[in-house]
């Protein structure tokens, strides 16, 4: 109500909202303003919803020289490529070189050994959260949709490309003969029917873990692949792996 009759133009910023409703009371009906509010929920209405990219090459590589003062503009361009140009990445990345003196190219010599291990280090100052932990979903997907996972991580499995939504169009027939016996079950209740495959690609959608689903596929970011197959067990692997 204070912004409503608030005589001067102002700026309302809502930080990380889960979702429209939870904004409830909190959005004044009027007034001489504008809110910006940020999500990593996707499903937006169209016409309010700007969704941000991650960096463009130049910009990264040019973030992670001035961030670390490494002056090697190769391994710099190199590293932002591997980590998908996203700026959580860079910036995590950026602050375990600085905390270990490792230098640029010393990071992308151990990302390419120890992916999941490295996402879950580096101390952001400002930011309570990792790359690993910010996309680490599984809780909340895992009790209330457990197909959602079962999808994640089948899509974790293909390559870094935008994945065909009719590949799931399958029943699973024959999985029981290829695939070992506890993956086969969760992947044949995920193709169970439409409406549940619809129902996790939402799910994943509203969490950001995939991209809104564009002509008929989806993509999943590299790195929330690396941290997704990091949370499978190791000797579990290649039957998902068989599965996708």
């Amino acid at each position: 109500h204070v912004l409503m009759v608030h005589p001067d133009r102002w700026l309302l910023l809502l930080d990380d909202a889960p979702d429209l409703a939870s904004l409830q009371g909190y959005l004044p009906p009027a007034g001489d303003g504008d809110i910006i509010i940020t999500s990593q929920n996707a499903s937006w209405p169209l016409a309010q919803q700007i969704s941000i990219p991650v960096l463009d090459a130049h910009d990264a590589t040019a973030f992670l020289m001035d961030r670390t003062g490494d002056t090697d503009a190769h391994s710099a361009d190199e590293l932002a490529k591997i980590l998908g140009y996203l700026p959580l990445a860079l910036e995590q990345a950026a602050a375990y070189t600085v905390e270990t003196s490792c230098g640029l190219k010393g990071y992308a010599e151990l990302f390419t050994a120890y992916q999941g291990d490295l996402l879950v280090r580096g101390q952001l100052s400002d930011y309570g959260k990792t790359v690993a932990t910010t996309w680490l979903a599984f809780d909340q997907l895992q009790q209330t949709l457990p197909a959602s996972v079962t999808l994640l991580r089948l899509l974790a499995c293909f390559g870094p490309f935008p994945i065909p939504l009719n590949l799931l169009q399958a029943r699973g027939e024959g999985l029981l003969e290829d695939v070992e016996v506890a993956v086969a079950t969760q992947v044949q209740a995920l193709l169970v029917s439409q409406l549940t495959i619809n129902d996790s690609i939402a799910a994943l959608s509203r969490y950001s873990l995939i991209s809104h689903p564009a002509r008929g596929t989806v993509a999943v970011h590299p790195l929330v692949q690396v941290v997704i197959r990091g949370q499978i067990p190791a000797a579990q692997l290649p039957a998902w792996q068989d599965a996708a």
